[in-house]
């Protein structure tokens, strides 16, 4: 059941033949007659050798630069359909135009028939989040690190993971409690991790000039050195009527004000230097091109567009500098002239090396999408906040506890003040354990008269006499031991989500099942929750939880 597709490709009425055959691709000279015979031949010859028949009738055929009737005849002597343009190659459409919709509505229906096979409703936030990550984010990565996506094309896909993660569907939509820019920020930023899709469209396309410089003596560098000047041309010139729908796209991609701070982390090391130019790009110790550091004598010099290799020779002393200038250098010159003749005689020059490129942003200077995409994504935030997440997902509880901490931290649980806040109408916002004041989480976690026993018995156990601070973060960075080692700290982090969880869960009980409130049971829920989570994540962990429970001044010690 093999078949093959063959499309002779070819430009300015010259044209080229490729055949298609499974998944390989045979790449042959003038679309002729004999040349169809020879395809023919070849595929007869595969038949005999391997005893295998190719399909013919799933087979394909098709040509640029022919007649239609020749492509006809050429079709009916192999036996196979006519192959329309454009097509499909590894996946990739050949042919089109990625800035239309149509391309991408593939990708669009595999998110939305993924969501439609999954119940939002069944699935735990921190499963949703999981989901995201392994499968929602991987889906379009083909077509993302080829393609320069639309704008319309990543607002759907991220509307798609959005309305998931927050529990909606293709039907209906739930309350987005946090920015999707917060959320897609790494988890040490208070985020969770979740790929920004076009900022991973751009590391991913960033990355075809890395492959460029590196790769110039393969025959697709080589191709696009001759028309576009290669990976010089992303970054140099307008564009031009010529230039394809790729290429354009990558020089946006490459010249956006937002990809300035990864384009600094490419650096040139220094061989021979036939490919540097010597006042224009940024080789030498400080990072700033030549030209810059020193605009006088660039201006006087007649070497202006040199590569380093043509600025001296080898000696038998070494390598030398040979500058030329336009005119004699001024008196008030000779001062700036000294600091370029003192920079200049520390560079070292070597015969038997290539020029290369270091990536700054990684160890080994080897690029990588990951650190591009950091890259792009470095946003600042205060101190505090960020070392608070930081100590959140260290910690080794259940995913779901640990993202439902994450939205206390940012204060986006749907307490009454927050739903009131967006416009939900409630019958009131009181506190429903002491229905006093306004639910607030400052409020329901920490300063409510009816769950106060539960901190202060805490407190008695470790022993420390202190006012709970009200806002979340405060609050869960007040639970570290200034004198503890790392396990006590540790524990005392475990401590507080199971006390703020069991919290929740029994503020649900009372307002949806109509469950009574026990300051005494709250207690204990908060003891046994911490046991299991340190019983279920640390092996270390061996205490039986009759002798944990009676002992807590000693567990948290």
């Amino acid at each position: 059941k093999n078949c093959f597709q063959s499309f002779l490709v070819g430009k300015n009425k010259v044209p080229v033949n490729i055949l298609q055959y499974a998944d390989n691709t045979i790449f042959f000279g003038e679309a002729s007659m004999d040349n169809v015979k020879s395809v023919k031949a070849m595929l007869r010859c595969f038949e005999m050798v391997s005893g295998l028949r190719i399909n013919f009738a799933k087979s394909q055929f098709g040509a640029i630069g022919k007649s239609e009737d020749w492509c006809l005849s050429a079709a009916a002597f192999l036996n196979c359909a006519m192959l329309n343009f454009p097509f499909c190659y590894l996946g990739i459409p050949i042919g089109v135009n990625p800035r239309r919709l149509v391309v991408w509505e593939p990708i669009i229906r595999k998110f939305e028939a993924r969501l439609n096979k999954w119940k939002q409703r069944s699935i735990s936030m921190a499963g949703r989040i999981t989901l995201i990550k392994a499968v929602l984010t991987a889906l379009p990565l083909f077509y993302l690190s080829f393609f320069r996506a639309p704008s319309a094309v990543i607002n759907r896909l991220t509307a798609i993971q959005r309305n998931f993660l927050w529990g909606g569907s293709c039907e209906g939509k739930k309350i987005p409690w946090i920015a999707w820019s917060k959320v897609c920020a790494s988890r040490d930023m208070g985020g969770l991790g979740i790929k920004d899709i076009k900022a991973l469209n751009n590391a991913l396309l960033i990355k075809w000039k890395w492959l460029m410089f590196n790769q110039s003596d393969q025959l697709w560098c080589r191709i696009l050195f001759s028309k576009y000047n290669g990976w010089r041309g992303l970054d140099q010139g307008p564009s031009k009527k010529y230039f394809s729908q790729w290429w354009s796209d990558l020089r946006l991609v490459n010249q956006h004000p937002v990809m300035e701070d990864v384009s600094k982390q490419f650096s040139w090391k220094v061989g021979r230097g036939d490919q540097i130019f010597f006042w224009g790009d940024s080789w030498v110790d400080g990072g700033a091109p030549l030209k810059e550091q020193f605009p006088e004598l660039s201006q006087i010099s007649s070497q202006r567009f040199h590569v380093v290799d043509d600025m001296g020779y080898f000696s038998d002393y070494g390598w030398e500098w040979n500058f030329s200038w336009r005119r004699n250098l001024f008196e008030s010159e000779m001062g700036v002239a000294s600091t370029f003749l003192d920079v200049t005689a520390g560079i070292t020059i070597h015969a038997n090396l290539k020029d290369t490129w270091l990536w700054g942003a990684e160890p080994n200077g080897i690029f990588s999408t990951k650190s591009a995409y950091n890259l792009i994504k470095a946003e600042q935030f205060p101190e505090a906040q960020v070392f608070g997440y930081h100590q959140l997902w260290d910690l080794k509880v259940p995913p779901k506890a640990l993202s439902f901490a994450w939205r206390l931290l940012w204060d986006r649980l749907p307490t009454k003040d927050n739903l009131v806040r967006r416009q939900i109408q409630l019958d009131n916002n009181l506190c429903p354990f002491c229905q006093t004041q306004p639910e607030t989480a400052s409020h329901l976690f920490f300063t409510c008269e009816k769950v106060l026993p539960l901190w202060w018995e805490f407190f008695s156990w470790v022993k420390q006499d202190t006012a709970l601070h009200y806002r979340p973060m405060d609050n869960f960075l007040q639970h570290s031991s200034v004198a503890g080692g790392k396990d006590t700290n540790r524990r005392w982090k475990i401590w507080w989500l199971a006390a703020t969880k069991s919290i929740w869960h029994f503020r649900n009980d009372l307002l949806f099942h109509n469950h009574p409130f026990d300051s005494s049971k709250l207690v204990d829920n908060s003891i046994f929750l911490t046991w299991t989570w340190l019983k279920g994540w640390d092996k270390d962990f061996n205490v039986p939880y009759h002798q944990w429970s009676s002992a807590m001044p000693l567990a948290f010690a």
